[in-house]
């Protein structure tokens, strides 16, 4: 049996306990497999004192009469793992000084952690790592992570001899021209099962998009997709809702946000991707191909990457014409809604590309965990 060591997720105001974003809830999972490797597992949190929606709360514990708190400190067990949060004396404004440091520092000398890692904009816990020369890596999610790292040079250097690991090609040829330094690739690991709700051909004629993240997921072009839809029914979810209009167009219904995505997935036929910034992946895109939804989605950073051969790209010029852009969307969205055919090519198009996705992922992560983890 491998020996068994200690490996730690530490956050800087960044994991929000309620798993609202795809980065933490791939870092957990990715968590997750490395437990599984017979290793120690933990998450450290350190959150600045102005920010309580980041706070963990008693009742997300995976046994809420076990927590137990002191003063600032909050011990429990979440999803598995034994779970350590501080938080901190000072704003988030004024989180980055010698206190926080010199706490984050202390805090992890007493851990007795093998391997840590870190995510983004972790500065300060990089840097206490760096003075504990603890082993680890570095995972960054997205683009403005990488450019805020090349906006501040001195932060470069915490990163020096640790592995970093990007979730996709683009990302990865960011962070090699932004930042001069290697990566390795390590797609989100993203639990499919977790999101598979349909397993027939039953189709529903509903179009879904998740607005989670506001104008830039492309709230402004599904407004105007949805009027030039009337006969078409739309479900929104996620907290970034905000259509350029009063109320409502009558064929759209907003859920909000919804803690378990399979009610989404089971009610939509096709999912929209019209994002204008350059994400880094799109998981969204793998969890509706779990249930052969086929995506449409803007040409973008890396989402050709997640979608693969499982929907349709839409390209757009650099200058965003939103009016265009909700044409070509139109267009796509009739030519599969009214051929029966065409759409159940894509529905198994996507199905396949879960499919594998699932298949290499654990191939993946054993070998990287093989290389870069031991």
């Amino acid at each position: 049996m491998p020996f068994s060591r200690h490996f730690s997720l530490v956050f800087f105001n960044q994991f929000n306990p309620f798993l609202l974003d795809g980065a933490c809830q791939s870092l957990l999972a990715r968590l997750s497999f490395i437990q599984s490797q017979d290793n120690q597992v933990s998450i450290i949190n350190y959150v600045s004192r102005d920010l309580p929606s980041y706070f963990f709360s008693d009742t997300l514990a995976d046994a809420p009469d076990a927590v137990i708190r002191e003063s600032d400190v909050c011990r429990a067990v979440f999803r598995g793992s034994p779970f350590y949060e501080r938080i901190l004396p000072l704003a988030h404004e004024a989180a980055s000084n010698q206190l926080t440091f010199q706490i984050i520092l202390q805090d992890l000398g007493r851990q007795e952690i093998d391997f840590v890692c870190t995510t983004d904009e972790a500065y300060i816990p990089l840097l206490a790592i760096s003075f504990q020369n603890i082993s680890g890596v570095h995972f960054f999610n997205s683009l403005p992570n990488v450019q805020n790292f090349a906006h501040q040079p001195v932060h470069n250097a915490f990163l020096k001899g640790r592995t970093i690991i990007s979730n996709s090609e683009f990302l990865q040829e960011k962070i090699e021209s932004l930042l001069g330094l290697p990566s390795i690739i390590w797609h989100p690991f993203i639990e499919l099962d977790n999101y598979r709700v349909r397993d027939d051909d039953h189709r529903t004629f509903i179009i879904g998009f998740s607005a989670a993240g506001g104008y830039s997921k492309g709230t402004a072009i599904v407004a105007a997709i949805s009027a030039r839809m009337p006969d078409f029914a739309f479900i929104v979810v996620g907290r970034g809702f905000d259509f350029p209009s009063i109320a409502l167009p009558k064929n759209v219904t907003f859920w909000g946000h919804i803690a378990d995505m399979k009610r989404f997935y089971r009610e939509i036929d096709i999912l929209l991707v019209p994002s204008l910034v350059e994400e880094a992946f799109g998981r969204v895109i793998l969890e509706a191909a779990i249930n052969g939804i086929p995506t449409i989605a803007n040409r973008v950073g890396g989402i050709s990457e997640a979608l693969g051969d499982s929907g349709i790209l839409i390209d757009y010029e650099s200058q965003i014409d939103i009016n265009a852009i909700a044409d070509k969307y139109v267009a796509e969205i009739r030519r599969l809604m009214d051929n029966p055919v065409v759409y159940e090519e894509y529905r198994i198009k996507a199905l396949a590309r879960a499919e594998i996705y699932l298949q290499t992922q654990r191939k993946e992560s054993e070998e990287i965990y093989n290389r870069y983890f031991l």
